[in-house]
Formats: C-alpha cells, structure tokens, sequence
C-alpha cells in the first residue's frame, strides 16, 4: 500500500517519503491493474511528484514512473485507459464516495455512466463532455455516419426500429478509433419500409 504518515518500508521509495499529518487522499484497496492490490492516488495527494532523488523506474504494480517519482506503491498517470478503477479514482475529485465512482453511476449528470463515458473518452466530470455523432449524409443510396474517435478505441454499429432495446449490431466491421473521424456505410431506408435508427459504440 502507499505509505504516508508512517515510516517507509519499500524500496521503491526515496528522497523524502515521510508526510507526517498529511491527508494523503487515497482510493480504496483494490485492483489498479498489475498483480498486486494498492491504492490509487487521488487528485491533491501529497505523493504525487513527492519522492523527489527517488531512482524508481517503476512502481509495485510494475507501471513505469510518469516524471516526478511519487511515494508509496502506486504511481499516478498509468493504466488509465485499461483499468476503469485508475481512471475513476484519478479523475473524480477527493471529494467523491465510493458510491460515485461506480461504473453504473452518472457523477455529472448527463444522462451517461461513469463507465460509458470512461470507454467513449469522454469527461466523466463534465456534463458538456459527451460522445456524439458529428454528421449523417445521404450518398449513393448509403447513409454515412461519421463520428469522432479515440486512438485504440473500438467502435460497432448498431440499430433498431423502435429506438428502444434491444438494438443489433448491424454487422459492419468494428473500427478502431485513430483520433481522426470516421465513417459507417449503410444503405438508406426505402419508401414503405419502416425508419431504422442506429448508434455507434464503444466498444
């Protein structure tokens, strides 16, 4: 676990790892990626960029050090793409429970899971962050859906005809987000068949 407020024990730490009295603003025990349980720092902790002379090259978990070595176990900045705990513990105020940090909980209020947006990339904190189609044109007979994306994120398409579960994948191939936008092809509804409605996701 981190250490503050006590004497040292891990080798990993260096310079000055002693913070008596200070809230070191620490998520609960739990899995932060690697094999090992620690306790992710929060936004404001004291450890963070703190284990100043520290020659570290990685922390418990086996994540590698971001700039400034910070005390304890665990090191800020890692895994926050892969691991929802890193990223919602990392993100949130110190302020926030444990009840917030959920997957299923909406912190910001915009209508989206804390989850949902941590795999669209969106600000989890900020109601105006959210994923959204950037353009539907009509072209050739086809619909052409473009939408913004992230590096490495995965991203299907989806539809239904009563914009309301269950939706189906449309079995277009899945695309892997760039950073630049991108596009789905399907062909336009038809007179006298019934509207179609569809949704890109992540993953």
């Amino acid at each position: 676990m981190n250490l503050l407020g006590s004497t040292p024990t891990s080798s990993n730490i260096s310079g000055p790892p002693y913070l008596p009295g200070a809230n070191p603003f620490l998520a609960p025990l739990g899995n932060f990626g690697g094999s090992t349980l620690t306790m992710a720092l929060r936004p404001g902790s004291p450890a963070i960029n703190a284990a100043v002379g520290s020659t570290a090259l990685a922390d418990q978990r086996g994540f590698p050090i971001v700039g400034q070595p910070d005390i304890g176990a665990y090191e800020a900045g890692n895994a926050l793409s892969t691991n929802y705990n890193a990223f919602i513990w990392e993100t949130l105020p110190a302020t926030a429970t444990a009840s917030q940090a959920a997957t299923t909980f909406d912190f910001d209020g915009d209508g989206t899971s804390n989850e949902t947006e941590w795999l669209a990339g969106t600000g989890v904190d900020n109601p105006t962050s959210v994923f959204r189609i950037a353009s539907v044109q009509l072209s050739g007979g086809n619909l052409v859906i473009a939408f913004p994306t992230i590096a490495g994120k995965t991203y299907t398409l989806w539809r239904s005809d009563t914009l309301t579960d269950p939706w189906t994948n449309t079995g277009q191939p899945a695309i892997t987000g760039n950073g630049a936008v991108r596009t789905f092809t399907v062909p336009a509804p038809v007179v006298g068949v019934p509207k179609r409605f569809h949704r890109v996701q992540v993953p």
